[in-house]
C-alpha cells in the first residue's frame, strides 16, 4: 500500500468475481463525490475482474496479491501470514477514520480484528442469510454474523433486508442505516443507451435473463411460465450466465425456439451490452433480498418484471419503472410477461421513466451521513 498519511476512509474489498468488485468500486465513486475534500483509498485484489476499471477510474489504489494463487498449500499458508502482517502494518500506517467492507470477502473475517480500534468499521449487508443454492452457507453466516458484531456501522441496501439484520442480529439497531441498492447504480446512467434502442414495437419483444444460475433464481418457474407462450412468435429471450444450474437451463430450455441460451461466466462489459440490447428483464426469482441486475438495468433504460419477493417491488417503484408479477407462481409470471408482449406502449413508457427514477433515487439517498 502507498501513502503514508493518515487517510479518512478505507474502501477494502478483497474478492475476485461477480458483482462484488462492481459493488465495491460503485461505493467507492458515490463516497468520493459525495466527500470530494475527504482523502480514499481503494483496496482491490490482484485477481479482481474489475482491477482495470479499478485502476482507471481515477481514485487512489492499493492492489494486495492474492494468496490463493500462491501455488502449493504451503505457498498459500506463508502468504495468508504475509497478507495478514501487511494489512496491520498498513493499518497502522493508514489509522484510517473509516474501513468500509463494501461485501463479505474470504479474508474479511478474521483480518477485520486487525483495524485499529480509532478505526470506524463500516459493514455492508447484502443478504442477511444465504439464498437457497449458495456456496458455503455455513461459512457465510458464520462469518458475516461476526462481521455485523464487529462493525460500527451495518448498512443494508434495502428496508426488506434491514429487518431481516434486526431480527437475527442482537443490538444492531441502533447501527444500522439502510442505503437502497439502485442509488449505488445511478453513476452509471446512459439515457444514450436507451435512444439507440429500436423502439419495443413492429417486432419480438426482447427479454433478457441474466445472472447467477442459481436455485433461488427462479428458473424453473420461468420454464413453466413460458409454458404457455411457446406457440407465439413475438417474443425472444437469451438466458446468459453461469452456476450450479447451468446443466437444467441447457435441458430445460433447448426445446423453446425462441431463446437463445450463453450460460457462460460474463465479464461485466458484456453483462452491460446485453442488458443495453434487450427490451425487458426478467427476474423470477422465488425468493430474494434485493438484485443488482434490477438496477444495472434502469441505468441503462431497461426495465424488469420482477417476482413479488424481497425488495425486488421496491426497486421497480412497485410498478413505476417495472411490472410487479401478482404471485410467484408459473401462471402470473406468464401473464405478467404476455402483458408486456402485448402492449409495446407500456414497455416504452416503462423505458422513458427509468432514468429520471434512478435520479432520484440516487437525490434521496445519503450515503455520507449513513457512514457516520
Amino acid at each position: 500500500m502507498t501513502g503514508a498519511r493518515a487517510i479518512d476512509t478505507f474502501v477494502w474489498f478483497w474478492g475476485r468475481r461477480g458483482g462484488g468488485p462492481v459493488f465495491a468500486l460503485k461505493f467507492a465513486q458515490w463516497l468520493a463525490e459525495t466527500r470530494p475534500d475527504e482523502t480514499l483509498l481503494l483496496s482491490f485484489s490482484e485477481t479482481s475482474e474489475e482491477l482495470d476499471a479499478a485502476r482507471s477510474c481515477g481514485l487512489p489504489l492499493t492492489v494486495e496479491p492474492d494468496p490463493r494463487v500462491a501455488g502449493s498449500p504451503f505457498a498459500k499458508a506463508r502468504a495468508v501470514l504475509g497478507m495478514a502482517r501487511r494489512f496491520r502494518r498498513d493499518m497502522k500506517r493508514l489509522k484510517p477514520r473509516r474501513v468500509v467492507i463494501p461485501m463479505n470477502f474470504a479474508f474479511a473475517w478474521p483480518l477485520v480484528y486487525l483495524v485499529p480500534r480509532s478505526s470506524r468499521v463500516i459493514y455492508v449487508v447484502h443478504d442477511d442469510t444465504p439464498h437457497p443454492g449458495d456456496y458455503a452457507r455455513l461459512w457465510q453466516e458464520s462469518t458475516q454474523k461476526r462481521l455485523v458484531a464487529k462493525a460500527d456501522r451495518v448498512l443494508a441496501l434495502s428496508a426488506a433486508v434491514g429487518a431481516d439484520v434486526l431480527a437475527h442480529h442482537r443490538g444492531v439497531k441502533d447501527r444500522l442505516r439502510i442505503v437502497p441498492i439502485n442509488a449505488f447504480y445511478a453513476d452509471a446512467l446512459q439515457p444514450a443507451a436507451a435512444a439507440r434502442r429500436p423502439a419495443p414495437v413492429g417486432r419480438p419483444l426482447q427479454l433478457l435473463f441474466v445472472g447467477r444460475l442459481i436455485a433461488y433464481k427462479g428458473l424453473s418457474l420461468l420454464r413453466a411460465a413460458l409454458e404457455p407462450l411457446k406457440t407465439r412468435d413475438d417474443w425472444r429471450l437469451t438466458i446468459a450466465g453461469n452456476g450450479p444450474d447451468k446443466a437444467y437451463a441447457d435441458d430445460a430450455f433447448r426445446d423453446l425456439p425462441q431463446v437463445t441460451l450463453r450460460t457462460e461466466w460474463l465479464a461485466q462489459q458484456d453483462l452491460q451490452a446485453l442488458i443495453a440490447a434487450a427490451d425487458v428483464l426478467v427476474c423470477p426469482y422465488v425468493e430474494a433480498s434485493q438484485s443488482a441486475i434490477i438496477p444495472e438495468g434502469l441505468a441503462l433504460g431497461t426495465p424488469s418484471v420482477v417476482t413479488p419477493v424481497g425488495a425486488l417491488p421496491e426497486q421497480v417503484g412497485q410498478g413505476e419503472v417495472g411490472e410487479v408479477v401478482a404471485q410467484v407462481t408459473a401462471a402470473a409470471l406468464a401473464a405478467a410477461i404476455a402483458r408486456l408482449i402485448d402492449d409495446r406502449g407500456h414497455v416504452a413508457a416503462l423505458q422513458a421513466r427509468a432514468p429520471v427514477f434512478m435520479q432520484a433515487g440516487r437525490a434521496s439517498a445519503d450515503l455520507g451521513s449513513a457512514l457516520d
